[in-house]
């Protein structure tokens, strides 16, 4: 049962972590022609979702290794 978790917890971390970063780039590389409101929302999911996309893939990473050290 442990090795499921283990492989479900770094497959959705990891999943999330890797659309978050798309997400990012996505947010970064879309022009807006305009200075307003809707540009710094663009800019501020670009600033904060790569690296919460980084911490996401790191997290489900830690939670596999952690788990698969665990004796039982």
């Amino acid at each position: 049962m442990l090795h499921i978790v283990r492989w479900v917890l770094l497959l959705g971390f990891g999943i999330w972590g890797a659309y978050m970063v798309m997400w990012s780039y996505e947010s970064a590389s879309f022009s807006v022609p305009a200075e307003g409101p809707v540009k710094a929302v663009y800019e501020a999911r670009a600033m904060l979702g790569f690296p919460l996309g980084i911490a996401l893939i790191s997290i489900g990473a830690l939670f596999f290794l952690g788990l698969r050290s665990t004796k039982h």
